[in-house]
């Protein structure tokens, strides 16, 4: 029936509910070229930053069995996880992170690596 319909299952993009276009609107309009203009001046580079994080720990949905006897599936009882971060900019450049623990001190520590890797080939940062 679906098909006569002329649908086809696909798979949807994601979007943030808080998604707000007005801010994206500003962002475009008035603070990237402002961040740009004294990027320009001070001949620096511009970052686009990303955390993401990992855990190592397997996910179980539904699983087939007869009916009244519950499946018991073995998976491991301890949860890894790790941090990661990357920055990239227009030129090519990209940076690449990872930590354990909270963001924030990951955050702390991948800025000082950047930092570091950014005072070798320039001096100024915006």
């Amino acid at each position: 029936m679906l098909a006569r319909l002329h649908l086809t299952p696909q798979k949807p993009l994601q979007r943030a509910y808080q998604r707000d276009p007005e801010a994206i609107e500003r962002w475009q309009r008035d603070t990237y070229p402002n961040i740009a203009r004294r990027a320009r001046e001070q001949k620096a580079d511009i970052f686009f930053w990303d955390e993401s994080g990992f855990r190592a720990d397997s996910v179980h949905g539904r699983t087939w069995a007869p009916r009244g006897e519950t499946p018991v599936v073995e998976r491991p009882g301890e949860r890894h996880s790790m941090g990661a971060a990357s920055a990239v900019n227009s030129k090519g450049a990209f940076w690449f992170a990872t930590y354990e623990g909270v963001f924030r001190d990951g955050f702390i520590k991948a800025v000082e690596i950047a930092e570091e890797c950014s005072s070798r080939s320039s001096n100024n940062r915006v």
